[in-house]
């Protein structure tokens, strides 16, 4: 097994509104050069005890008919190409690490009152230390086109919470 790493995560918000639904997903990513955000990529190492963030996600969906709540709040990994069976061991622990570390959470404070509390907690339990948002979004997927926002985990949650609440009041979320 290689050595396990201490490195500082973040988590990357971003905004979908695709017809009748809207989501908040946010990416784990990490720094290169300081300052360069990249795919949190955990394939040669672990990372703060977590075995493979590749693609893994945290997501949520609200209807736009109704706009109430937003519902769905997961822990998951999304759009993976291929998954062997090294790789579907370490999804496996990873996705089990974390919802350990949430029930435990859930078992000392009770249960998220919100998607950007929930979020938190996953910050809390992974080691997240920084939640971002887009300032420019480039034209292409590349981040080195984009420029960000950092916030605290704690500062993090509460730009969740305002998206969250932008989206209720059916006003434009960036």
């Amino acid at each position: 097994m290689p050595k396990n790493t201490k490195t500082p995560l973040g988590l990357l918000i971003n905004t979908i509104s695709d017809g009748d639904f809207f989501h908040i997903h946010l990416s784990f990513v990490m720094w290169e050069d300081g300052n360069k955000v990249r795919n949190a990529s955990t394939r040669y190492e672990p990372v703060n005890g977590l075995q493979l963030l590749d693609n893994l996600q945290i997501t949520s969906q609200g209807n736009n008919s109704d706009r109430v709540r937003l519902y769905g709040w997961e822990v998951r990994y999304r759009d993976v190409f291929a998954v062997d069976l090294r790789d579907a061991g370490r999804m496996h622990a990873t996705l089990k690490k974390i919802q350990a570390g949430l029930d435990k959470l859930t078992a000392k404070r009770g249960y998220a009152a919100t998607y950007g509390e929930f979020v938190g907690r996953v910050a809390e339990v992974t080691g997240v230390t920084t939640i971002l948002t887009y300032r420019n979004r480039g034209r292409y997927a590349s981040y080195d086109e984009s420029t960000f926002t950092k916030y605290s985990v704690g500062d993090g949650v509460n730009q969740i919470n305002h998206l969250v609440f932008l989206w209720q009041r059916k006003e434009e979320v960036a």
